[in-house]
């Protein structure tokens, strides 16, 4: 019998596996869970403070590592589970932990720009500094004496990791690189934001189109004779390589709309596994194209909130759009955002398809996944504008019909969050930049470079312009003739959105562990006291003129009402 609390409840950001016996699942609940890879059973379970976004198996198979955002990587005894190390070496998100092939180390990175390695006594060897931007990744080398590292700085750097020096850097100009594997002890293979995956070796590169978005994962069977890749395009491609630098498909599939794309892993060369937006994992035989396990049940994260009048709506990670918390209809896939388009309300998120938010009709279908959409006008009517991972903004009329009517290109990284002020569109990039764009040519004006020090998250209109609001712990106050200004937060943890009230006076801010702090424009300073209504995190933010009060989206599938208080 399954233990029914042992499940996840939020998305699953990171899985391994262990020689066809054990699967581990790190997941956006701060659950870490050991699964029998034959019952798909739950075996044990640990926590951590925050979000747990990877983990990994020694090799040997008694002990597991995993990388989390409370900061830290922990180090756990299998298979009961038992914490027996803490590592505490990094200043903001862990990324990513693993046990050297050797299994005398545990290597980290983190949204610090560092990479650390430590002993199993979780004392530090070596920390590794130079990439300018956060690390995606990393992978060890066959002989657990350098680590290869990439990320949003477009470059694939090796380490020396006694020392920490950096040996040897290979730059893919500015597209940010999310994966790396070494698939041979003189062979790296990385994939990038535009969905290509690079052979990279010392006499040179072999790059090739593999997706038609971003690469999030790669991972390598046992004997590294085939590797996997999956992509924000929805595809799971297994390769081989055959020669020297010639890569060719053995087997490709379409993800469950349940699956998410950033984890997979061979658990032996008949079944792939894959993290979900669900309970547990998904399993995959390549040679019968079957999926397994039909048991699984929607995360009930709330990722988008949206008021009119006295009506509330929102939509998760399970595609269900809820009216003052009554399920009226969906898409019934992971969505991020929900606003009202003329006479119907949009919503759209990780299939990269604009629906109906009530009917479930698709509207059309994107370029990669969508992150956020808001109304705006436009020469005299109202068109809808859409923000996707690759960067680019999607705009769109309904007349007599829904129609596309144009692409602008505006960044080279995810929209994170798309506002329009009744005089400019503003979008907001996972980079840190800022466009501003004219709602009437639909051509962006302005672009604003570094506007953050950090991923910018969010953005809304305010009283003088738009507020934006990054993992600097910033908020950012852009005003009219370049009026502007930085505001530090009172937030100790990555800030997730931001809103205004409808007379754009007071700024609500909401982070990833449900703190909502608010902001007086008039007084220039935060007021009342931060208050934590969950301790999941706050995934948006809404203004009700009803209640004169925001109301926050959760990832613990609520709303709360957040009042202004001095």
């Amino acid at each position: 019998m399954k233990d029914k609390d042992m499940i996840h409840t939020a998305p699953i950001s990171g899985i391994a596996a262990y020689k066809n016996r054990y699967v581990a699942t790190a997941g956006y609940d701060n659950r870490l869970i050991l699964w029998d890879a034959q019952t798909h059973n739950a075996i044990a379970m640990g926590t951590h403070d925050h979000l747990v976004n990877q983990c990994a198996f020694s090799p040997c198979g008694t002990k597991l590592v995993s990388a989390s955002s409370d900061y830290s990587a922990r180090i756990w005894q299998l298979p009961e589970m038992r914490l027996q190390k803490v590592i505490n070496f990094h200043q903001d998100d862990v990324l990513k932990a693993d046990f050297s092939p050797s299994g005398e180390y545990i290597a980290t990175c983190s949204y610090d720009c560092t990479l650390t390695v430590s002993d199993l006594d979780g004392n530090l060897v070596s920390r590794m500094v130079g990439h300018d931007n956060i690390i995606e990744s990393f992978d060890w080398s066959h002989d657990s004496l350098t680590l290869t590292s990439v990320g949003m700085d477009g470059t694939v750097r090796t380490w020396d990791i006694k020392t920490g020096e950096q040996i040897n850097i290979v730059s893919n100009g500015n597209t940010d690189i999310d994966a790396i594997a070494h698939i041979s002890a003189k062979t790296k293979i990385v994939g990038d934001n535009e969905g290509y995956i690079s052979l990279i070796r010392e006499d040179g590169e072999t790059k090739i189109k593999a997706h038609n978005s971003a690469v999030k994962k790669i991972a390598i069977n046992k004997d590294a004779s085939l590797f996997a890749t999956t992509s924000y395009d929805g595809r799971l491609i297994i390769w081989e390589l055959v020669g020297y630098d010639q890569l060719e498909k053995v087997n490709e599939t379409e993800l469950p709309k349940i699956a998410w794309p950033r984890s997979v892993a061979f658990l032996d060369d008949n079944t792939l596994v894959i993290g979900t937006f669900a309970s547990s994992y998904l399993a995959w035989n390549p040679y019968t194209k079957q999926w397994m396990n039909s048991e699984l049940i929607p995360s009930q994260s709330l990722n988008s909130i949206h008021i009119e009048g006295d009506d509330i709506y929102a939509i998760g990670d399970a595609g269900r759009t809820l009216k003052n918390g009554q399920d009226i209809g969906g898409p019934g896939s992971l969505c991020n955002f929900i606003t009202r388009f003329k006479s119907r309300l949009v919503c759209g998120g990780q299939t990269a398809t604009l629906y109906d938010a009530v009917t479930g009709e698709k509207l059309y279908d994107l370029d990669s996944p969508i992150n956020c959409g808001v109304s705006f006008s436009s020469n005299d009517d109202t068109l809808l504008a859409v923000g996707t991972y690759s960067g680019n903004i999607f705009v769109f009329s309904e007349n007599e019909r829904f129609e596309y009517v144009t692409v602008i290109k505006a960044h080279s990284n995810a929209i994170k969050g798309i506002s329009y002020d009744g005089t400019s569109l503003f979008g907001g990039c996972a980079d840190g930049e800022l466009s501003i764009i004219d709602p009437d040519k639909l051509a962006i004006v302005k672009v604003i470079h570094g506007a953050h020090d950090g991923i910018l998250n969010d953005c809304s209109p305010f009283a003088h312009g738009f507020a934006t609001i990054s993992r600097d712990l910033h908020l950012g106050l852009w005003g009219n003739n370049d009026n502007t200004s930085k505001v530090k937060s009172r937030h100790t943890n990555s800030i997730k959105c931001v809103a205004a009230s409808d007379d754009g006076l007071f700024i609500a801010c909401g982070s990833y562990v449900g703190v909502v702090d608010i902001y007086s424009v008039a007084d220039k300073k935060w007021i009342g006291l931060p208050k934590r209504p969950t301790h999941a995190g706050i995934s948006s933010l809404c203004w009700s003129n009803k209640k004169n009060a925001f109301f926050a989206s959760s990832y613990d599938g609520k709303y709360y009402q957040v009042d202004v208080t001095e």
